[in-house]
């Protein structure tokens, strides 16, 4: 048993209350989960659907919104009214010229943010990453950079607060994938110039960052004597983001893939792929100093996928912050990798 490499969403509401969203059969379905009840029967919702081609979350009223891409070039918007999810076509594009990528979305302050990456099938090693924010009245539309990926791009990743929009991404530059930052200013609604932010020169794949505890904490796995290690690295909110940093190797040479940032109250998990399951390791000074890695004895001999989680529980609030994990499958949906470490 291993990862199948694909991904669905959680999504919790305050009462605890579980909303599964899944790709089936090129149809994208959701199934509640009611405490004290169990899971509701699976609902279609939007065909020509493919995985890791959505993004859904839900807000501080309780109220579940995302960005769907289908396969046929429709963009579409999803929201809740009442108990309903609805969705509504935000555009279209063609299909014979362009290729879009991992779309993303947040509300921020009100305001509706969409991100994706879009290639012309002309231009086949450059994508331009996207930005649609609606202001109130009408949608604006930025070219936030193009970078230079092939033949694999990597999904970029986003932090946020009330000022300022972050997205990590890779580009290559002389000829090897380095980390790359673009800051959005929400007042004035600029971008600024990307700024580099590693220059190991090595090939690099599965950018991973999470927003904690004053620090964006940096994974990704790079190729070292053709061998894939987890790297990390991190940046504090005061620091000149310009300025090198130290990177910790935390994995051993292996074949490693998908680092995940979990933050488990005062814990800092690291969890990846290897040798078809899950390892970990942790800090407990925020990125500091980490334990070896060690194999999670639960993911062997499991089948795990990927998920992406968005919550207003407030227990999950108080003692976790995570965008993705691995877990179990439905009905018995567990996560895998981390634990609350109490003492």
């Amino acid at each position: 048993m291993a990862l199948n490499n694909i991904i669905q969403t959680i999504i919790r509401k305050s009462n605890g209350d579980i909303t599964n969203f899944y790709v089936q059969d090129s149809s994208l379905f959701y199934r509640n989960f009611i405490s004290n009840k169990g899971w509701d029967l699976p609902n279609e919702l939007i065909p020509n659907t493919s995985h890791n081609q959505l993004d859904i979350k839900i807000d501080e009223q309780d109220k579940i919104y995302g960005i769907v891409h289908t396969q046929n070039g429709n963009v579409m918007y999803l929201h809740t009214k009442k108990s309903n999810i609805l969705y509504e076509k935000l555009f279209e594009y063609n299909t014979d010229k362009y290729i879009l990528k991992y779309p993303f979305i947040l509300k921020l302050n009100s305001n509706i943010h969409i991100f994706y990456y879009l290639q012309n099938l002309k231009k086949r090693k450059f994508w331009g990453i996207m930005h649609h924010f609606f202001d109130g009245n009408k949608w604006i539309v930025n070219k936030v950079t193009v970078i230079s990926s092939y033949p694999i791009i990597n999904p970029f990743q986003i932090t946020y607060n009330s000022s300022y929009m972050y997205i990590f991404y890779l580009h290559i530059s002389d000829n090897k994938e380095e980390i790359f930052l673009s800051k959005f200013n929400v007042q004035n609604k600029s971008w600024n110039e990307p700024i580099q932010i590693t220059e190991t020169k090595n090939n690099k794949l599965y950018l991973n960052v999470l927003d904690s505890k004053n620090k964006y904490h940096i994974s990704w796995c790079e190729n070292i004597d053709d061998n894939y290690i987890v790297q990390y690295t991190n940046i504090d909110y005061d620091k000149d983001i310009s300025a090198p940093s130290n990177i910790t190797p935390l994995s051993e040479p292996s074949n490693c893939t998908l680092p995940t940032f979990i933050q488990a109250g005062k814990a800092l998990w690291s969890i990846w792929v290897q040798m078809n399951k899950l390892y970990n390791c942790y800090s407990l000074d925020n990125g500091n100093i980490w334990s070896n890695p060690e194999a999670d004895e639960k993911s062997i001999g499991s089948k795990f996928i990927r998920y992406k989680f968005s919550s207003n529980c407030p227990n999950d609030i108080k003692d976790f912050k995570l965008n993705n994990s691995f877990g179990t499958y439905y009905p018995r949906i567990s996560f895998l990798g981390f634990k609350n470490i109490k003492s």
